[in-house]
């Protein structure tokens, strides 16, 4: 009786101070989820799904749209979902800093023995940073996988763009070939009749066996660009049958860029996993100095032939040669790095916008060129030089090399509407998110 009361006070206090401070911290993936949703505009399916998942929002048979891609990429593709997954680390760490440590008992039995319960009080003073750091490294890791839903999200889009470009190149092929055979057709007759040579029938002839040879690469092009989206997305020939819809070019209106790098240092994933990742080094320098020093007290038990004894106990260490110096020195080196990776992170952010700012301004006055006055000037050089080669008034070689230009400027106006859109998916990337360039920007 003398040693069951003290053994019941300690076990009790024990038990009391692990119901106040137990707790359960959920693993983030629905909040990075959540956060995608906000940042983006698209609602996506569970990623947490084992198999393919259709989201709701998501309707092939009329195409499959940037958005729709977008969608079933966040819901399916394996290595954003491995990303969410791994949350789970680090958040049963948050968990193990919240626990209460067990109780130490040892004992020596025999005729005559003693048995000791201690508890390590020292924990006392430790669990509030070790939660802290805990804490933020979670928080950096969530946002770390926001960050990566990001860049799946942008290479999803520049995956359709991609896509939209090779089957726009693939119609431009289509067409040169056709018109290709059927001048080449027109020599022939004209050879016939006497009106053409033959180096002009074989120019012609090589001309539509280039073109030919041209059609067959977009083709292949094509089909290697798909396969790119088919994969971000996860999606199969029965899923999809390789339609595409595409939106209009954006129109570029004036972009703030000082604005832009303000939103984009608030809001971008990866600037706030670095802050968060310079407060978890700095909760780290905090508990360096105490983790050499530990303190467990609790009660002493024994029994022999004088009868039985219950007494307190304790156990200390004592710093004398190891005082954390090599903790502190570890701590001061990741804080200091930390710091430096911050403020990398937020000059290279700034860096990032301005280029693509820039980038999307020029790409958007290089359409505006192509379409208004070099393609349509270029068209109506070849229709003219076609009408004078079918009347005999030139030579092939004029139309030869109207074609050529009119094919060169279909080709460059295709490919700057396709800059225009990489820029502006990839603006709204750096700025963090479609929804925050929305809510952000200046128009």
């Amino acid at each position: 009786m003398i040693m069951r009361k003290p053994m019941q006070i300690l076990a009790a206090s024990i038990a009391w101070v692990g119901m106040a401070g137990c707790a359960v911290q959920s693993t983030g993936g629905e909040y990075a989820s959540d956060a995608l949703r906000e940042r983006t505009g698209i609602e996506a399916g569970d990623p947490a799904a084992e198999q393919f998942v259709m989201p709701s929002a998501v309707a092939l048979d009329d195409g499959l749209t940037e958005d729709e891609a977008v969608a079933l990429a966040l819901t399916n593709n394996p290595e954003f979902k491995a990303q969410l997954a791994s949350l789970d680390v680090s958040s049963a760490d948050v968990v193990r800093a919240r626990m209460i440590p067990n109780p130490s008992l040892s004992a020596v039995l025999g005729s005559s023995w003693e048995a000791t319960l201690t508890f390590p009080f020292d924990f006392l003073w430790k669990r509030q940073g070790r939660i802290k750091e805990a804490e933020a490294i979670h928080a950096s890791r969530v946002q770390q996988a926001i960050q990566s839903g990001l860049d799946l999200v942008l290479n999803v889009r520049l995956a359709h763009i991609g896509t939209a470009l090779a089957e726009r190149q693939l119609e431009l092929a289509e067409a040169t070939a056709a018109r290709a055979t059927r001048v080449n057709r027109i020599a022939e007759s004209r050879r016939v009749a006497g009106d053409a040579s033959g180096l002009e029938v074989s120019t012609t002839t090589a001309e539509a066996a280039v073109a030919t040879q041209d059609r067959m690469r977009a083709r292949l092009q094509l089909d290697a660009a798909r396969l790119v989206l088919r994969r971000l997305c996860r999606l199969d020939d029965a899923a999809w049958n390789g339609v595409l819809t595409t939106s209009a070019v954006p129109i570029a209106a004036a972009v703030d860029s000082d604005r832009l790098i303000r939103l984009a240092r608030e809001n971008r994933a990866d600037v706030r996993a670095a802050g968060l990742d310079l407060e978890a080094a700095g909760a780290r320098m905090g508990l360096a100095r105490t983790e050499a020093f530990s303190f467990a007290a609790g009660a002493k038990a024994t029994e022999g032939n004088d009868g039985s004894t219950v007494a307190p106990a304790f156990a200390l260490t004592l710093p004398v040669f190891n005082r954390g110096q090599a903790d502190v020195m570890a701590a001061q080196g990741r804080l200091q790095a930390a710091a430096q990776l911050y403020q990398a992170r937020l000059d290279q952010t700034a860096l990032d916008v301005r280029e693509s700012a820039a980038r999307l301004t020029t790409e958007a006055g290089s359409v505006q060129g192509w379409r208004e006055a070099i393609v349509h000037e270029l068209e109506d050089a070849l229709a003219r030089s076609e009408r004078a080669y079918m009347a005999g008034d030139v030579p092939y070689l004029t139309v030869l090399d109207a074609l050529r230009r009119v094919v060169e400027g279909r080709r460059a106006l295709a490919e700057a509407e396709a800059s225009v859109q990489r820029a502006a998916a990839t603006l709204a990337h750096h700025v963090g998110g479609e929804a925050v360039v929305a809510g952000g920007n200046a128009r």
